[in-house]
């Protein structure tokens, strides 16, 4: 009778140990959706990487601002994706499975950490489960009105079956303000312009002086632009606080 006492109470032991275990797992989903808890980062997607390698689908660089006694700083994770990590895009309260390839510079993103975080510069981490939030990031102007895109916004030209989206920084290379170069230097940036439907990427290059902007030409467009903040030494231009200034006129 004893024994049966016993076997009865570890059986309710173990009962009791489930149960409170598929109470602690509300962060995710039956079914496998998102992740509800906080996040562990929160910060802009600066830079896509991709890999294809090994069971990773790639990297992206994600920065944070974050406050301190002295101030705000921005913090930066190299995030490794792997083929298997869920990514996911929230538009309201619904979520929506994207593939590491949908993920895009200026996304904003929340990272749930899989594992510890390795100290490093920038800080490097594994991401359990990615989610960026869809947003209205599309401005619509009018030809000859100068529209300020910041890294992962577009453009819609009104009237004309035009949009441009301003991708990336490619490199900055500027000689900064009140240091002697012997180069003026340049800043190099991509835009994503889609015209009737189709599809182009697009460099956008202008040299050092700051009072200057620049102009190319698409197909009947002329495209003037200018790209901010200039340097300035010993500050480094964190991803987010560039600024495209451009104007599509005919």
């Amino acid at each position: 009778m004893r024994v049966i006492k016993i076997i009865v109470m570890l059986a309710l032991v173990f009962a009791l140990a489930a149960l409170a275990a598929s109470c602690d797992s509300t962060d995710e989903e039956p079914n496998g959706g998102p992740l509800r808890t906080e996040p562990d980062l929160t910060g802009t997607i600066a830079s896509v990487q991709p890999i294809g390698d090994d069971g990773v689908a790639g990297t992206v660089l994600v920065e944070a601002e974050v406050s301190t006694e002295d101030g705000e700083r921005t913090d930066k994770y190299v995030v490794t994706v792997k083929d298997d990590t869920p990514v996911f895009e929230q538009q309201g309260d619904d979520f929506e499975r994207i593939s590491f390839g949908e993920l895009a510079v200026g996304h904003q993103a929340r990272v749930w950490f899989d594992g510890p975080v390795r100290e490093s510069y920038p800080l490097q981490a594994d991401a359990k489960q990615i989610t960026v939030l869809e947003g209205s990031d599309t401005q619509n102007v009018g030809l000859g009105q100068e529209v300020s895109l910041a890294v992962g916004q577009s453009a819609s030209i009104t009237g004309e079956d035009l949009e441009i989206k301003f991708r990336q920084v490619v490199g900055d290379s500027r000689c900064a303000i009140d240091v002697t170069c012997v180069w003026e230097g340049e800043v190099t940036v991509g835009v994503e312009l889609t015209d009737a439907g189709s599809t182009q990427l697009m460099t956008l290059t202008q040299p050092g002086p700051r009072e200057m902007y620049s102009t190319k030409s698409y197909t009947e467009y002329t495209l003037t632009f200018k790209v901010q903040p200039y340097p300035e030494a010993d500050v480094q231009i964190s991803m987010v606080d560039y600024r495209l200034l451009l104007t599509i006129s005919r």
